[in-house]
């Protein structure tokens, strides 16, 4: 943890504008440098090679084409605050008090508090949100599980990452057909087909809302608990929703799930001196952005601060407000038993893993 911090503080201090040869890449590090390349319209999230496009083909995820816009605006209405509200009465706050139960009933002294409630919370949900019954969440984890692997680090072997699309697909095409029974109000049944080619062109943005809907917001499960550790004594007088989630976009802030993003230039430009190319590769530091907003000395944040963990512009994060949701009753669930629990190894000891989807995967929970 104490790298990722260190890292942050040596690119806060590059002023420039930089390509990074290692990495064949721009680096847009700066809170100025990532609010302009999020919200220009002379790059774009477009690329015939990117990793999702092996997975997903084309969707509104790396494309900004009028098409993609409008199926992005028909996706956004499951996402919406009103529907999220409804969501939480429906199946988040059952699922979190559920599985929040199973494991203070489990025997073991360990809890895999990344498999148990980080992996599973965002996976249910989302399921649910689809109208498929949750209780496939473990079966589908494992599948979307390396498709996301895949889109992180494009060195994870693209084959496994094949084969679980394969699965995937065949499973949707089920719940396409009626073989599998789904929850009419969900989704799947409710969205409108007519706005996509053909069934495999929706087919492609249900996998990838799917493996969007759990990856990002599984690592910030992971972020949080420990925010919650470090903060513990803080958070027992904690009374309002909105203190919690002042927290939680505080936990985001520092260790943001998605860590960095991607644009490319679309013509050739200057910005800062540089000449950038057509097709040149800027890799966008969310988390450095927020970084920048803290105090060297004191370590405080300013008291007027921007938040890029969702991201900006017309690809910011559709399910930000499902992400937020589902942190906020899991803060509200656990802690009554907060003190039942302490973190199971150092923080300083922690694995963090991902290239651009940091999370901490070796997190453990021991009963005191």
């Amino acid at each position: 943890m104490i790298e990722v911090k260190d890292e942050y503080w040596e690119l806060r201090d590059a002023q420039n504008f930089n390509y990074d040869k290692s990495r064949r890449c721009y680096l847009a590090t700066t809170q100025e440098d990532v609010e302009r390349f999020l919200k220009s319209d002379d790059v774009t999230v477009e690329y015939l090679f990117r990793a999702s496009r092996h997975v997903f083909g084309k969707t509104m995820l790396d494309s900004d084409s009028p098409e993609m816009l409008t199926i992005k605006r028909e996706v956004a209405r499951f996402f919406t605050l009103k529907a999220i509200k409804c969501y939480e009465v429906q199946f988040i706050k059952k699922f979190t008090e559920d599985l929040i139960q199973t494991i203070r009933q489990q025997n073991d002294e360990i809890i895999d508090f990344h498999r148990e409630i980080a992996q599973r919370i965002p996976t249910k949900v989302i399921l649910a949100l689809y109208g498929i019954d949750e209780g496939l969440d473990i079966e589908i984890f494992y599948h979307l599980d390396k498709l996301v692997r895949y889109i992180d680090n494009p060195n994870y072997p693209l084959t496994d990452a094949l084969n679980s699309k394969q699965y995937l697909t065949d499973f949707l095409v089920k719940c396409l057909s009626g073989s599998i029974k789904l929850d009419k109000n969900g989704l799947i049944s409710s969205i409108d087909r007519n706005l996509f080619e053909d069934e495999q062109d929706l087919i492609n943005t249900l996998l990838m809302v799917l493996a969007a809907g759990m990856a990002t917001t599984i690592s910030a499960f992971d972020a949080l608990i420990l925010k919650m550790y470090e903060e513990k004594d803080k958070l027992k007088f904690f009374i309002t929703e909105k203190e919690i989630k002042d927290f939680i976009s505080e936990s985001l802030m520092e260790d943001p799930p998605l860590h960095s993003t991607v644009r490319f230039v679309k013509t050739s430009l200057e910005y800062k001196g540089k000449e950038l190319k057509k097709f040149d590769n800027i890799n966008v530091n969310l988390a450095s952005a927020n970084f920048e907003q803290v105090c060297p000395i004191t370590g405080n944040r300013s008291a007027k601060t921007t938040s890029y963990t969702f991201g900006k512009g017309k690809h910011a994060c559709l399910g930000s407000h499902l992400a937020i949701s589902e942190l906020v009753i899991f803060v509200q669930e656990f802690l009554p038993f907060i003190e039942e629990f302490k973190l199971g190894q150092s923080p300083e000891d922690l694995l963090l893993t991902g290239t651009t989807i940091k999370t901490y995967s070796n997190i453990k929970l021991k009963r005191t």
